[in-house]
């Protein structure tokens, strides 16, 4: 993605792109994970002694190979809490990882490990008394699992726009009975099929109100691409225009 960039004129080298923290023995990485996760679960994950089913549940068919995770799983964390500390000294900031919206406090889902939304929201809450954070999540899927870890944080908001048939929702009781049921603060489903029109109204409805209402100090925007029309498993209709409307 970052040669992309750089092939397609957006950014001028490589030169420029910011690297995270390093993630080997990073103390204040490890604290940050643990407000957002539970401590027993990264402990597991850590040291490799994950129940099997739990990486099943991540949706893994076989046991992955746990140094190269760890290290990506850490480096897209890190790489999210770097994005904070830019977007604050320069007003914005960009990271080509991150989004990993399904990983719950005490498990992995949806093929992510740690939550890099909920791990930020928290980070920031627990170093700035009078921060106040927007989770403002537009993947194509319900941003679970930051729902879930920020539902009791009152200085917390997420606001997830999202296909309502599509994952997490429409899974069975007996066999995925923790889908499906966590509650954003406030969430605006679409319906399958639904393209720019109707993501730009829900844009314009929401998005107005709830920076009114709550008033944020930190916008945390998930800009998912998995909306786009050429996503076959995405059930969404957006376009190029569409989505550089969206996020502009």
């Amino acid at each position: 993605l970052r040669r992309e960039l750089v092939r397609s004129g957006l950014v001028e080298s490589e030169h420029e792109f910011f690297a995270p923290r390093d993630e080997r023995g990073d103390g204040e990485l490890d604290a940050a994970l643990r407000r957002a996760h539970d401590a027993a679960y990264v402990d597991a994950v850590e040291t490799d002694a994950q129940d099997p089913k739990l990486w099943r549940r991540v949706g893994f068919t076989r046991r992955p190979d746990h140094a190269a995770l760890l290290r990506r799983t850490r480096l897209e964390i890190a790489g999210t809490l770097r994005a904070v500390d830019l977007a604050k000294l320069h007003g914005l900031a960009c990271h080509l990882g991150g989004g990993t919206h399904h990983a719950h406090r005490a498990y992995g889902s949806g093929y992510t490990i740690y939550n890099d939304l909920a791990v930020a929201a928290l980070d920031e809450i627990a170093r700035d008394p009078d921060a106040r954070v927007l989770v403002a999540d537009l993947d194509v899927h319900q941003g679970d699992g930051t729902a879930e870890i920020l539902g009791e944080e009152a200085r917390a908001f997420t606001w997830s726009v999202h296909c309502g048939a599509n994952f997490p929702f429409g899974f069975s009781e007996k066999h995925a009975p923790h889908l499906g049921k966590d509650k954003s603060t406030r969430d605006t489903p679409l319906p399958r099929g639904a393209g720019d029109a109707e993501v730009l109204a829900a844009v314009a409805e929401h998005l107005p109100e709830i920076f009114e209402e709550f008033r944020p100090t930190l916008v945390l925007y998930d800009a998912g691409a998995d909306s786009h029309e050429v996503d076959g498993l995405g059930h969404l209709e957006q376009t190029d225009a569409g989505i550089l409307a969206r996020d502009a």
